[in-house]
């Protein structure tokens, strides 16, 4: 069986903050690996600066780990529905330069690339989001490594915020070897109206994207998608106290 991580970076002090995803991954018995719990840096989510100081610790990580695969993943706004090592190993073998990226319903930022991910698929779920991905340990670390350089080349105060996404789509056009996970499989966008497409079950998956037909193992609430608490509700059977846990929920 091969080693598989997951990996998130927190940025805060407050473990209260990614209590949903450390509860439902020790619910599903998810190796998770939290990075920055001693370092609050205090930046928006997206702003550039965030990624840029955090990153070393990242790359020392992804250097040093004997991990064969990295789910890489954001902690606030992720939730674990199921967990299947064979899943990723799949996704990842079968990914171009193995590594999968995840997708969302919204092109941002918005430009005149948004027509090359339209001629992709037919699902709403065609547009790279920085905020997931998995591959094996080498294809993640050399992907993290030219994020981090490109990202230095975009201003600090960039409007779009984060660069990652900027550069995911410089990497798009450049036929960077990555897949993207337009069918869900690995990883569930629910921002836009992209949640009508995402059903609570129950057994063994607790969620199923009807449009797809994929059981996916994360659900990321990007861009404070609704559903949050719900959603936290259904996976652990427990009561979500939004004001130490999500705030923003209240």
């Amino acid at each position: 069986m091969s080693n598989i991580i997951v990996l998130a970076s927190a940025h805060t002090t407050d473990r209260n903050a990614w209590a949903g995803l450390r509860d439902t991954c020790e619910q599903h018995g998810v190796p998770l690996n939290v990075l920055g719990t001693d370092k609050p840096l205090g930046y928006p989510s997206n702003d550039p600066r965030l990624f840029l100081e955090s990153v070393p610790e990242t790359l020392a990580f992804l250097r040093s780990t004997d991990a064969d695969y990295i789910v890489q993943t954001d902690s606030f706004d992720v939730l674990c529905a199921r967990w299947d090592a064979s899943t990723i190993e799949r996704l990842c073998q079968e990914a171009k330069g193995n590594l999968l990226v995840s997708c969302e319903a919204n092109c941002f930022p918005d430009g005149p690339w948004r027509a090359s991910y339209d001629a992709l698929c037919e699902t709403p779920w065609r547009y790279p989001n920085a905020g997931q991905y998995c591959g094996t340990r080498a294809a993640v670390l050399a992907f993290v490594e030219l994020l981090t350089t490109e990202i230095k080349r975009l201003p600090l105060d960039d409007p779009f915020g984060g660069g990652a996404q900027q550069v995911l789509h410089w990497m798009h056009r450049e036929n960077y070897p990555m897949s993207l996970d337009y069918r869900c499989e690995a990883f569930q966008s629910l921002y836009t109206g992209a949640a009508s497409y995402v059903a609570p079950c129950s057994g063994i998956v607790l969620a199923f994207n009807t449009r797809c037909g994929t059981a996916p193992l994360f659900l990321h609430f990007n861009g404070r998608a609704p559903g949050y608490p719900e959603w936290y509700r259904h996976l652990t059977k427990k009561q979500f106290v939004a004001s130490s846990m999500r705030p923003e929920y209240a």
